[in-house]
């Protein structure tokens, strides 16, 4: 389409140009150029890491884990330490037995449930999981997020 332009205004060029031609080569040249700037910009934009292509949440621990960020807990319970070399990161949920616990979120570094409590210092998750005296098997996953990234953990602690 570029082409039957430039080819129609050669054939409309020359040296006796009246307004009309100036104005429509003008035209032309100024649309031409606002049009190459615009798709310039819109490749640029695309190129961009915003909203798109986040790198994982890169841990390091001590704790020995079954799978990928899921945790044994023994009967008598224990303290957890996560620390993430690459983000800083907030809490996005907790569950319980597998139902989620209601957050506030007047303090996202900080999360507790029945028997769970979750803290979030200078990058490091720390989780504590209480004895457990029920009789029975539970679960309890604590969600972290950075923004555009997500990761959990699970924490399976076993009864007598």
């Amino acid at each position: 389409m570029a082409f039957l332009s430039v080819a129609g205004l050669a054939a409309c060029s020359d040296d006796e140009r009246d307004d009309a031609t100036s104005m429509a080569v003008s035209g032309w040249y100024g649309s031409y150029v606002v049009t190459i700037a615009f798709f310039f910009m819109v490749g640029l934009t695309a190129c961009s890491n915003e909203g798109g292509d986040w790198e994982p949440m890169d841990w390091k621990t001590d704790v020995k884990m079954e799978k990928k960020h899921s945790v044994s807990v023994p009967m008598e319970g224990g303290t957890y330490l996560f620390s993430c070399r690459n983000y800083s990161f907030w809490f996005y949920a907790l569950q319980e037995y597998g139902v989620n616990v209601e957050l506030e979120y007047d303090d996202v570094h900080h999360i507790h449930g029945e028997w769970v409590a979750a803290d979030v210092e200078n990058d490091v998750l720390v989780v504590t999981i209480s004895p457990n005296d029920t009789g029975k098997q539970r679960a309890a996953t604590v969600g972290v997020t950075a923004g555009d990234v997500f990761d959990s953990f699970t924490f399976n602690q076993g009864c007598q």
